[in-house]
């Protein structure tokens, strides 16, 4: 249709001028926020899936993180997702929206529910992916069916977006045990399916208080 058509066109603007740097600091980003010094605002646009309520955006966004989707299932974490993030057209602005009274509706990151229903194309070009892919299957404290849950697949969908819309680097959190899953066969079918999308991969276990 015209009107996607006119999104598509406006989201490979947006792109071409993150190129260029044609950018400014959009009025709803935390650049104001004491732990971001004036003048080092770097803007670059991130994606979310299994968002959650945004901890992955609380993180980028005080470096400089604009956040343009998120793709949450539970209605719940969507709302609050929307409060903490707010919600929009998903385009990421440039100079030329300053002066633009439409431009305000489509400030804030296009939010979705379930990612398994969400086609590529509507994806907002974007420069980091992240994702906290289910962890009930690989957990200690649920069954560990692992592959043999639906939910233990879902990986599958990050790799399905990175293909598509080749975001510089990605971002991934899940449980410890998805490591130690039948002697590590679990972690390397995912890091193999993550590479085999041609970006280079390496995990850690880490500890939150540390």
């Amino acid at each position: 249709s015209s009107r996607l058509e006119a999104y598509a066109a406006r989201r490979d603007a947006e792109a071409r001028a993150r190129a260029l740097g044609a950018v400014r600091a959009p009025d709803w980003s935390p650049s104001d926020r004491p732990s971001v010094a004036k003048g080092s605002f770097a803007p670059f646009a991130f994606s979310e899936l299994f968002a959650g309520v945004g901890g992955f955006a609380y993180a980028l966004r005080d470096v400089g993180g604009v956040p343009v989707f998120a793709a949450e299932l539970c209605p719940h974490a969507r709302a609050t997702y929307a409060i903490n993030h707010g919600c929009g057209g998903g385009i990421f602005p440039n100079e030329n929206d300053a002066n633009d009274e439409h431009a305000a509706a489509y400030a804030g990151p296009l939010v979705v529910g379930d990612v398994t229903d969400v086609c590529e194309s509507v994806i907002p070009n974007h420069d980091v992916l992240t994702g906290g892919f289910p962890c009930q299957s690989f957990s200690r404290r649920g069954d560990r069916r692992g592959f043999d849950d639906p939910r233990g697949l879902l990986y599958l969908e990050i790799c399905r977006v990175r293909r598509a819309c080749r975001p510089s680097a990605f971002l991934l959190e899940n449980v410890d045990g998805l490591v130690t899953m039948r002697g590590g066969e679990t972690i390397r079918a995912v890091t193999e399916a993550l590479a085999s999308c041609g970006y280079g991969v390496t995990y850690a276990v880490l500890d939150a208080a540390d």
